[in-house]
């Protein structure tokens, strides 16, 4: 697994205790590739489920609850639409900023994390539609 899809891999954080499952108020849970993840040795629960109790878990957005070191790790995002991907400066999780090439300021909830490669394909993409453009 890639440092990115970790960062993107669903996360939820206990809000509230459920003493029969033994975990922490504030403990991060990670839910594997299945989408699963386990709450006792016998139970385990999907994202669906745990929507269901809004009141017990929240769902963590990619940025949230992350150390310094986990976001200065990210050298590219994209758009959740996925139309640009950008160089990034820095992020400021306290104001949900992410600052990107040439200092731009955009909100963080509209930007995932993106892989070098990602980055490549897109300024090859856009070179292509400048050469078009060029020769029209």
């Amino acid at each position: 697994m890639t440092a990115v899809e970790k960062l993107i891999q669903p996360r939820v954080k206990m809000i509230a205790p459920v003493p029969e499952y033994g975990m922490q108020v504030g403990t991060i849970i990670t839910i594997d590739d299945n989408l699963i993840f386990q709450l006792s040795p016998t139970y385990g629960c999907n994202l669906t489920c745990i929507r269901q109790y809004p009141h017990i878990y929240k769902e963590l957005a990619w940025w949230e609850e992350r150390g310094t070191e986990e976001l200065e790790s990210v050298k590219f995002a994209k758009t959740l639409a996925g139309n640009s991907v950008r160089t990034v400066k820095s992020i400021i999780p306290t104001y949900k900023w992410i600052v990107l090439d040439g200092g731009k300021t955009r909100r963080i909830t509209n930007w995932l994390p993106a892989t070098e490669e990602e980055y490549i394909n897109f300024q090859n993409s856009k070179n292509k539609t400048n050469d078009r453009a060029a020769t029209v």
